[in-house]
């Protein structure tokens, strides 16, 4: 459920001969001159470390110091050190799978010891989250592009909509949603995929900022540590943070707004008969609900009877025949409404 994680150190250690790679502070070539003023980044013994900013990037856990800065903020009077890396990746290799509340303490711990190696320490557990990315895999009935349609017409609640092909993202500074063919993105990778479902898609719902972490997360404060305490509550959180987001629509206000099967149908219609298409569209459409009515060979006797000419009966009934098949040899039409996939998903993604 829990997948990236961006810890604020709330003290931390930078020890000496740390395997910290330094970027000095930018300087003007012709006169030598510093663009900014020099910023001090550790002390560790009799060494001083100045710089823009130092970084250390383990397998998986990236670290980045900062120099102090002139914010007001209290913390931003000593450098400041963040460390990002996801759960579940940490633990085993790939974020795939989420970890339960074990498995995130044992994460902690595990990029706690790889920060001391490089010589920072520090207590994870009483770092302040930063940013935390909440998920929820899915196992859906259509492949990824048959929900393009539906992922169009949803809105996120003041947020831009980006479609990347196998990835949609509603974003704005302080939260995304995204939602994007898991599968795909594994097999992209490298890793493998065996075991996993055909359709595998993953909604992601991040938390880019520490006041946004507040808002939505009920674990009980706001440090790592609370993270870990209160990591039951996370499903909780993200369920109603995507229901508030993604899913507050109903079903039938999604249908309302999109057209529901109507519009897929003029779609396909217009692909195979080219600028005659609705003309067609609205003769075939006529012809089915024509058929709801009765059927065909009642049709063409009632047509005989008042038209007395046989001919003209059989070729009426052939075209009644003829529209409907314009119905049914469009085989790419799907077989489902966006009414129907968008009840799906909010079931799949909302579900306890």
């Amino acid at each position: 459920m829990i997948d990236t994680v961006r810890l604020r150190l709330r003290s931390f250690e930078v020890e000496e001969g740390a395997a910290l790679t330094v970027e000095p502070t930018p300087y003007e070539v012709r006169s030598g001159e510093l663009v900014s003023e020099e910023a001090v980044l550790w002390t560790a013994g009799s060494s001083t470390v100045s710089g823009k900013k130092a970084y250390a990037n383990g397998e998986r856990w990236n670290f980045t110091l900062l120099p102090p800065t002139s914010s007001g903020d209290l913390l931003a009077a000593e450098a400041s050190a963040f460390v990002s890396f996801s759960l579940p990746k940490v633990l085993r290799g790939t974020n795939t799978l989420p970890v339960d509340r074990d498995g995130a303490a044992e994460a902690l711990r595990l990029v706690e010891g790889g920060l001391a190696a490089a010589g920072v320490r520090t207590d994870l557990r009483q770092a302040f989250l930063s940013r935390v990315d909440l998920f929820r895999n899915v196992s859906a009935a259509e492949p990824f592009r048959c929900y393009a349609p539906l992922f169009e017409v949803l809105d996120a609640r003041r947020k831009q909509r980006r479609d990347y092909g196998s990835t949609f993202l509603w974003h704005n500074t302080l939260r995304e949603v995204c939602v994007y063919d898991k599968r795909a993105e594994l097999e992209s990778a490298g890793f493998g995929t065996e075991g996993l479902p055909k359709n595998f898609l993953r909604f992601e719902y991040r938390c880019l900022k520490p006041r946004t972490v507040l808002q939505v997360l009920d674990c009980g404060g706001n440090t790592a540590g609370d993270l870990v305490r209160g990591y039951g509550a996370a499903s909780t959180s993200y369920r109603r943070a995507m229901a508030e987001e993604l899913f507050r629509a109903t079903p039938a206000e999604v249908e309302a707004f999109s057209g529901s099967q109507l519009e897929q149908d003029m779609r396909a219609f217009r692909a195979r008969y080219g600028r005659v298409w609705l003309a067609r569209f609205l003769e075939a459409f006529g012809a089915r609900e024509l058929t709801k009515v009765a059927d065909v060979d009642t049709l063409r006797e009632i047509v005989e009877r008042l038209s007395e000419d046989r001919k003209k009966a059989w070729r009426f009934a052939k075209k009644l025949r003829q529209y409907a098949l314009d119905f049914e040899v469009i085989g790419e039409r799907p077989t489902v409404t966006l009414r129907s996939l968008y009840e799906e998903l909010r079931g799949k993604v909302l579900a306890a």
